[in-house]
């Protein structure tokens, strides 16, 4: 039996799925909902946290941010990043282009979370993401997924 072949994803293996929810009004409504991009040959490795927490701390930096981490521990490290945004408006950068390059900077970490906040402390946008599971979750205060450039379904 042919389980894989050169898949670089559980998603090429799976494909996506398509659910109905029905609304508060309702209606039925189309949901597209998938695995996600796990590595079909995914591994986690032990992790130095010192060297987690520098490899945040300096791909924060390169994004211009400031931010604060605590280390959840699981297996190996699992990042918890809390970032006060120093201004109003428009970033030139999106989520999941911080996302990308924070774990690329880390190596392979079994989880994410990102939570961003305004100068006074008001929630602006949570980020998370569980990659031995391929869960994630993302809430935003209104608009600021646009400012964020956060893809949602």
């Amino acid at each position: 039996m042919l389980m894989r072949q050169d898949e670089d994803t559980v998603a090429e293996l799976t494909g996506p799925s398509v659910g109905r929810v029905r609304t508060d009004d309702g209606s039925v409504k189309k949901i597209f909902t998938g695995v996600g991009a796990v590595s079909a040959t995914q591994e986690f490795t032990q992790l130095d946290d010192e060297a987690v927490t520098a490899a945040i701390e300096n791909t924060l930096a390169s994004f211009g941010l400031d931010g604060g981490v605590r280390l959840l521990h699981l297996g190996g490290p699992i990042p918890e990043i809390s970032v006060t945004m120093p201004v109003e408006g428009p970033v030139s950068w999106t989520v999941d282009s911080l996302r990308s390059d924070l774990v690329e900077a880390i190596g392979t970490p079994e989880g994410l979370l990102m939570e961003f906040s305004s100068p006074s402390g008001d929630p602006l946008l949570v980020s998370s993401v569980n990659y031995i599971t391929s869960e994630g979750g993302l809430w935003f205060a209104p608009g600021q997924d646009e400012r964020f450039g956060a893809n949602h379904g």
